[in-house]
């Protein structure tokens, strides 16, 4: 009998674990803004150091418009997981918002930090053709995978048990974490900005 109800919790992860996935592909798409802040800058980013305006106002701003474009995305990309696949359990959605909460302040901060250590000019009128910074790919790449293999690995450790309802405070606790990461970063930001503003402004405003 227990075997059957582990089966059982084991077959029903499969809406989650299709969710979780749907949302981290959701992510991809903004990963070249999020990652690169100040790419699309060129020669103003000359003009941003010299403002009045705190870099970290920047940053902060450009994050919370990027979370509310992921928020409308990801909203979208559940609605077609759920409909090709199901509607989850409560506990899954629960555990798949809560991932959220932790995946997307843990890219904000990991995205604010490359952007001032590894920034590469973006080209807007032929982004998709250019080539970026191959460390800040990578890196991205690696921060990505860690947050889905975090969030599926917890998941699917709770569920084996039958117990995904554990997955949403374990996420959260992360999620915390993440946001304090965040904001550490952010703090910083006017800092790592003037001791680095000659490589900025170098990269940036470089001929094509």
């Amino acid at each position: 009998l227990a075997s059957m109800n582990r089966n059982t919790h084991m077959r029903s992860f499969n809406v989650p674990l299709g969710l979780l996935f749907g949302l981290a592909y959701a992510f991809v798409g903004f990963t070249q803004f999020v990652y690169n802040n100040l790419g699309g800058e060129g020669p103003g980013i000359q003009l941003l150091l010299l403002s009045p305006t705190p870099i970290r106002n920047v940053f902060l701003a450009r994050n919370l418009f990027h979370a509310t474009l992921f928020a409308v995305d990801a909203l979208l990309v559940s609605i077609m997981v759920c409909w090709r696949l199901g509607t989850p359990p409560p506990e899954a959605l629960a555990a798949s918002v809560a991932w959220v909460l932790f995946a997307l302040p843990l890219h904000l901060g990991a995205g604010n930090l490359f952007s001032l250590i590894m920034p590469y000019k973006i080209n807007l009128g032929r982004i998709g053709r250019q080539k970026g910074s191959q460390g800040n790919a990578l890196l991205s790449m690696l921060v990505q995978a860690g947050a889905l293999a975090v969030g599926a690995g917890v998941m699917a450790l709770c569920a084996f048990f039958g117990r995904l309802w554990l997955a949403v405070p374990i996420l959260l606790i992360l999620a915390a974490a993440a946001v304090f990461g965040w904001m550490r970063v952010l703090s910083n930001v006017d800092r790592m900005a003037t001791a680095r503003r000659d490589d900025l402004i170098s990269t940036l405003v470089k001929a094509e």
